[in-house]
């Protein structure tokens, strides 16, 4: 074989590969979008200050009694606050309000690959009240843009009695 026919063939696949790298792109995907609401007693309707909002690692400490609040699911629990399996991500100020920040993470994918779903999901917690378990899912949620917030409906908790 000739050189000057190696060197076509080398550059033959050289701008496939060019082609073929140049297809794919890096994207950034939602993890969690910002989250906001507001916490309240059931009884009293005063807004609750320093309710834990965290993460669960095990979900075996739910029961099964589930309604739709909003788009979001809620679950009661007997969770215990000082339960070892909650990682704390913020708490409740004295208006009962909180805040979740957006989360993202970066891709590499091809051009035409589907958005993964979206699982959000976390529990509301606080000494002498029954503890809630609020999650959502969306098929297509990880495309959503940059800045994506969700306001949920305040959230009333029942006292443990």
């Amino acid at each position: 074989m000739s050189i000057k026919k190696f060197n076509k063939i080398v550059l033959f696949f050289l701008i496939h590969i060019f082609i073929f790298i140049q297809s794919a792109c890096l994207v950034s995907r939602l993890s969690r979008p910002r989250i906001t609401g507001y916490i309240f007693d059931y009884d009293t309707k005063l807004p609750i200050s320093g309710c834990i909002i965290g993460h669960t690692f095990t979900d075996s400490s739910f029961n099964n009694t589930s309604e739709k609040h909003g788009s979001m699911d809620i679950k009661t629990s007997s969770l215990d606050c000082n339960d070892k399996l909650i990682k704390i991500l913020t708490y409740t100020n004295h208006s009962g309000y909180y805040e979740l920040n957006e989360m993202r993470y970066l891709e590499f994918t091809w051009i035409g690959n589907e958005a993964p779903p979206l699982f959000v999901r976390f529990v509301i917690c606080k000494e002498g009240y029954e503890a809630k378990e609020l999650q959502s899912f969306s098929i297509f949620g990880g495309a959503a843009v940059k800045g994506s917030h969700w306001i949920i409906d305040p959230i009333y908790l029942k006292r443990n009695w």
